[in-house]
């Protein structure tokens, strides 16, 4: 393959794999954090993504942006946006926010 066709095709897998069309969410997710929102236990995602992690979870109606007092999910917080990867993003997420940190995965590559 030559340099330019590996460049096209890294960049249209890489917008892509942006997207909702890459990504399945567990068939419990709305459920639990439907509940969770009901019991008024706000929800922030970390995660080592890049800001493509936030289209993602638009797409999916977990993360409304514009009107955060509906949104499933209350932050989304990545490790490209503060410029450290985990385990550091957990501790500066931990910190910064006085949060209890709970590991969880909401969605899984297909």
């Amino acid at each position: 393959m030559k340099d330019y066709q590996f460049s096209f095709v890294f960049a249209d897998t890489y917008r892509q794999f942006r997207t909702a069309n890459c990504w399945e969410m567990f068939p419990e997710t709305l459920s639990v954090l439907q509940e969770l929102q009901r019991r008024d236990i706000d929800v922030v995602v970390t995660s080592d993504f890049d800001q493509g992690l936030v289209n993602i979870l638009q797409e999916y109606g977990l993360f409304t942006p514009d009107d955060i007092a509906s949104s499933l999910i209350k932050e989304v917080i990545t490790s490209y946006e503060e410029g450290v990867a985990k385990p550091e993003l957990l501790k500066l997420v931990k910190e910064k926010w006085d949060i209890t940190l709970t590991l969880g995965t909401v969605l899984r590559g297909m």
